[in-house]
């Protein structure tokens, strides 16, 4: 995925300025304010239309890119004014990345069928039923970028109806099947993508049309079935945004299949290079959170002890260990753990259960840490 400097600029001059107007109000205030530090905060990103699905649909928070706070609480108001209004502007300024990379696509796609329909020539294909078909497209992917999915989905099966044999179909096909997943019709997600995989069967669209397909067995159920296709996405799909969601759907699947291990491990390599999308980073800590406190054996914990880098994966695994097995383990292979967990991870809501841990273990011999509260997944 190309890295845009323009985004990363503006992004950062953003969370300036407002920090400059930020100064300059307080040097108004009667009282000035004492910067302390800059704390992570919990609040929510945008990820994809996908809709998570009942029992593996965490909603734990995750941490924010930033959040203020100043001496006492009667600042508060106002550091939480400005966190809100940094995080809506980089919400719009996201989107509207988003929004360009899938115009760039679509643009690219059709320019992909007019140089096959001439021969590689770029100047406009001469062949009237494509280029009826291609208005009609057009048509819908307006409709579809003004938000109005039933207009697009009109448009897209009036190509798919009127001009089936037009190569531009296959792209037609996909926005059906793309809109119909959306809404949570699986079943025309699932008709659109398999006749479209059937028919195409060397499409340049293959890698997208097995992500939906993929995500939508998941959806059906049918999990042994949508890890091939999301197998197949992950490797072919070119940007990272719709890797990382294949990927994300495949670990899920491997979850309802009952393999944890090879599940976490899964999550564990998203995790790693998706820090900037808050919402997939979120729903992937509410899974491993469940797997490394309900699924996972004694032995696969110890196992993945040392397995992962220092960071979330890492400390949720031992504090996992030390939480449901410690009272199993040898006192003293307990406490090294803990005093080892203290140290890689000296602040933080975890720490906080393990502090309380070490005392019991201490003066009792025991420990009793209560099971932490998470939103109903």
């Amino acid at each position: 995925m190309r890295l845009d400097v323009a985004d990363v600029i503006s992004k950062k001059g953003l969370v300036l300025s407002v920090f400059v107007s930020f100064f300059f109000f307080l040097s108004s205030c009667d009282a000035p304010v004492q910067m302390k530090k800059v704390f992570g905060k919990k609040s929510n990103g945008t990820y994809s239309k996908d809709v998570m699905k009942g029992a593996d649909a965490p909603n734990d928070d995750v941490g924010s890119p930033i959040s203020i706070r100043g001496r006492n609480s009667q600042e508060m108001p106002i550091a939480e004014e400005i966190e809100r209004q940094v995080q809506k502007e980089l919400a719009a300024a996201e989107a509207k990345r988003r929004a360009r990379r899938e115009e760039e696509q679509l643009t690219e796609q059709v320019r992909h069928l007019v140089a096959k329909e001439e021969g590689e020539s770029m100047s406009g294909s001469e062949d009237p039923v494509f280029l009826a078909a291609r208005k009609l497209y057009e048509k819908g992917i307006a409709a579809f970028r003004a938000q109005q999915y039933q207009e697009a989905l009109l448009q897209f099966k009036r190509v798919n109806a009127l001009y089936s044999d037009s190569s531009i179909n296959q792209l037609a096909m996909l926005k059906i099947a793309e809109i119909s997943f959306n809404q949570g019709n699986y079943r025309d997600a699932r008709f659109y993508s398999e006749l479209l995989k059937d028919k195409y069967e060397t499409s340049f669209v293959r890698p997208e049309t097995a992500y939906i397909l993929g995500k939508t067995l998941y959806f059906l159920n049918e999990y042994p079935l949508s890890v091939g296709y999301l197998q197949d996405a992950a490797k072919n799909l070119t940007e990272i945004d719709d890797k990382a969601g294949a990927l994300y759907y495949y670990s899920l699947s491997l979850y309802s299949m009952g393999e944890y291990a090879k599940s976490l491990e899964n999550f564990a390599d998203i995790y790693a290079y998706t820090s900037n999308d808050a919402l997939l980073r979120e729903n992937i800590e509410g899974v491993v959170g469940k797997i490394v406190e309900e699924k996972l054996t004694m032995e696969e914990l110890l196992r993945y002890r040392y397995h992962f880098s220092r960071g979330f994966i890492d400390s949720e695994v031992t504090y996992a260990l030390i939480s449901r097995f410690g009272n199993q383990l040898p006192p003293e292979e307990t406490a090294k753990m803990i005093d080892a967990f203290l140290l890689q991870y000296p602040a933080g809501e975890l720490t906080d259960h393990i502090l309380e841990a070490r005392s019991q273990l201490e003066q009792t011999g025991k420990i009793e840490i209560a099971k932490r509260s998470r939103p109903a997944p």
